[in-house]
């Protein structure tokens, strides 16, 4: 039989290290615990010995006649004297214990706390203090600036405890209130948020007024006054210069009308397409032929043996080669123009350096009065526009024409005189024509495009009943 004599040690246990919780029951801190307990065995005897004074750990023996007495006048219980069996008190007293309540007025025992350093005092304060010690250095510019800083120091004193005093001079019983002072703005604090929020929502709020509501649109006048020619009596001059000016006016939209007509005519669409006559016309645009030949009978034959003759004369004609010594003189008076005009432009560069302040000046002067004629041109534009009709719509504005009577259609007096126009229409397009309301028109609703649809049943019964045989 077979005796055991060792043991096999037992397999070591594996713990998994990336848990607080592993660290706290499976780490070996037992030099971490003896450590802190010997702090507080120190601690308990009176702190660490490097930390203790020697009258704490040492004391004197004086001998019987030369005792320490106490403030009560009674000898005091720290000293010691040595007999045989070691350190005994020099006498036996019982000392009172303090009381419970005061046993904390001297600080709580232990470790002492940790102090960590702060910036205590601000950077301002530190500056100030800093300035102090410059200026008590006892120089003449040092005490001047120390003076003049406790005057003006002073000064702000007496300014901060100045009360401001309300002004009386104005009429109390005006009928709009004006507020100075420190209040000035205490009837905006009124109208917070949500009283305009609810103001606006229940239609209470003032609207705006717009800054362009006492502006006019337009400067042209409300009224037309009409020309002399116009009135019910007028003189053969008058009237017959109104006439005149009716007929260009006339003419003008009559050439109007032709030119739209024209254009019309010329790009309406051919469904016959092109003639042969058309397509030869095309096909000898720009050529110098005479616009009244016949393109029918005309021969083009002889045309193009010219052409071939004057091809053959080109091609025929020699090419004469330069000399070698031509060539090179060609070449240096080339290479020294080139010379010539780098030169000039570096020169004009370097003049143009030297004079760069003059340039400036004429730059800032051109720019200057660019600026000037900007503004004068938008001026005038400005002004202009205000006696212009502009596009205030996709229509445009067009004035009612007037209806002149010829010289026979005359009224002999105002009671045979008739009613022309209509004021409600002549005050809607002066409207129009000073900018206060775009052109307008009638607009009437589309009639929309009936849409022939063949059905394809009906379609085939007819095909049937028409070709069938009789």
């Amino acid at each position: 039989m077979k005796v055991i004599t060792e043991v096999a040690p037992k397999k070591k246990k594996r713990f998994n290290k990336n848990k607080k919780k592993a660290w706290r029951k499976k780490i070996n801190i037992d030099d971490i615990e003896d450590h802190l307990e010997e702090k507080r065995r120190e601690e308990r005897h009176g702190g660490p010995l490097e930390e203790r004074v020697t009258e704490e750990l040492f004391s004197l023996d004086y001998g019987e006649d030369d005792i320490k007495l106490n403030h009560e006048g009674k000898p005091s219980a720290t000293l010691f004297t040595c007999n045989d069996n070691g350190l005994k008190p020099l006498f036996n007293r019982q000392e009172k214990k303090t009381l419970n309540c005061h046993q904390f007025i001297n600080g709580l025992p232990g470790a002492k706390a940790i102090s960590v350093k702060r910036g205590t005092m601000k950077q301002k304060e530190k500056r100030v203090i800093k300035y102090s010690k410059k200026l008590a250095s006892g120089t003449p510019a040092a005490e001047i600036k120390k003076k003049r800083l406790r005057q003006q120091r002073k000064i702000d004193l007496k300014r901060k405890c100045k009360i401001e005093k309300p002004n009386y001079d104005r009429n109390l019983w005006e009928t709009s209130p004006i507020i100075e002072g420190k209040f000035s703005d205490v009837s905006k604090t009124y109208l917070t948020e949500p009283v305009l929020f609810y103001k606006v929502q229940t239609k209470q709020a003032k609207v705006k007024t717009p800054s362009v509501r006492y502006e006019k649109p337009s400067l042209l006048p409300s009224v037309v006054v009409p020309k002399a020619g116009a009135s019910y009596n007028p003189s053969y001059d008058d009237h017959q210069k109104l006439l005149a000016e009716a007929l260009e006016v006339e003419k003008e939209r009559k050439k109007k009308e032709e030119k739209i007509k024209r254009m019309r005519v010329k790009y309406k669409p051919n469904n016959d397409g092109i003639t042969e006559l058309e397509k030869m016309v095309e096909m000898t645009e720009g050529l110098p032929l005479n616009p009244n030949q016949d393109y029918e009978t005309y021969n083009f034959s002889e045309e193009e043996e010219e052409n071939e003759e004057s091809e053959n004369y080109i091609s025929n004609k020699k090419i004469e080669k330069r000399s070698l010594q031509s060539r090179k003189k060609a070449k240096t008076l080339k290479i020294k123009e080139q010379k010539r005009l780098k030169l000039k432009e570096r020169k004009m560069r370097e003049n143009d350096i030297n004079r760069l302040k003059s340039l400036e000046k004429n730059i800032a002067k051109e720019e200057k009065e660019s600026e000037q004629l900007k503004k004068k041109k938008k001026r005038l534009q400005k002004l202009k526009d205000q006696y212009q009709t502009k596009k205030l719509s996709r229509y445009e504005f067009q004035d009612n024409d007037d209806v002149i009577p010829l010289g026979n259609e005359l009224a002999e007096s105002l009671r045979t005189m008739e009613p022309v126009g209509n004021p409600l229409e002549s005050v809607f397009k002066s409207l129009q024509r000073r900018n206060i309301i775009e052109k307008r028109v009638k607009v009437r609703r589309a009639k929309a495009k009936k849409k022939m649809i063949k059905k394809k049943s009906c379609v085939e019964s007819l095909n049937y009943l028409l070709n069938e045989p009789e």
